[in-house]
């Protein structure tokens, strides 16, 4: 595995950033020419939980805001998880589940972060709870 030996350090920034509440931002892909590689390394890099990546071209920011956008997957299962944990919070249930899995706080806030970057990149409506 060719480029894993800054994993340690890359994850260490990551929970820094998290413990701080700020964006980690991941470091530049070098080959300019090579977008594939590229979009590997940011969707590597959305993984570890980076939030953002720097570029050194132009070309590059397609792909890196193309990578970090949420999948449609991501975005149908965020969906359903804010919508199953809005609705036990209006009948006053304090525990909600999605079929097996239990939906918590940190579960709540990742989907609704989705639901978020989902918006910005113009990926569902604004009115996306009526659709």
């Amino acid at each position: 595995d060719e480029g894993k030996e800054s994993f340690f350090a890359r994850s260490m920034l990551v929970n820094a950033a998290k413990a701080s509440g700020i964006q980690a931002i991941d470091t530049v892909f070098s080959d300019v020419s090579d977008m594939e590689g590229l979009r590997k390394s940011v969707l590597e890099a959305k993984a570890l939980g980076f939030e953002g990546k720097g570029c050194i071209h132009p070309r590059q920011i397609k792909v890196i805001n193309e990578a970090f956008a949420p999948n449609e997957a991501e975005i149908e299962k965020a969906k359903k998880i804010v919508l199953a944990f809005e609705e036990a919070e209006r009948n006053g249930i304090g525990v909600v589940s999605l079929g097996s899995k239990m939906i918590d706080a940190p579960v709540v806030k990742r989907a609704r972060n989705t639901i978020h970057l989902a918006l910005l990149n113009k990926l569902i409506p604004e009115d996306w709870r009526m659709s």
